[in-house]
């Protein structure tokens, strides 16, 4: 079963998925509970960390969940993250 982050839409990894197991995205460290598997129900616990950020190539604004590094989804230019990011988002 695929089960993806309801914040950054990554794939999230667990061993075994049942009620009350708590799931941390590796991608944007959001935290959420399984509250029920059948149907697939999950609760944001704590919320992901992001920046949004401009690409210098396309001047696209989007936000990224990655450290270091970004791709920009519009041109697909990867940049370096090397400045202050337009804002934080939570």
């Amino acid at each position: 079963m695929e089960v993806l982050c309801p914040v950054c839409e990554a794939e999230l990894a667990f061993e075994t998925l049942e009620e009350g197991a708590v799931l941390e995205c590796d991608a944007c460290h959001a935290v959420v509970e399984v509250v029920s598997v059948e149907p697939l129900e999950l609760l944001l616990v704590e919320g992901g960390e992001g920046v949004i950020v401009e690409c210098p190539r396309c001047g696209f604004a989007f936000k990224t969940y990655e450290d270091g590094y970004a791709f920009c989804p519009e041109c697909g230019h990867q940049f370096a993250i090397d400045e202050e990011p337009l804002e934080e988002w939570e």
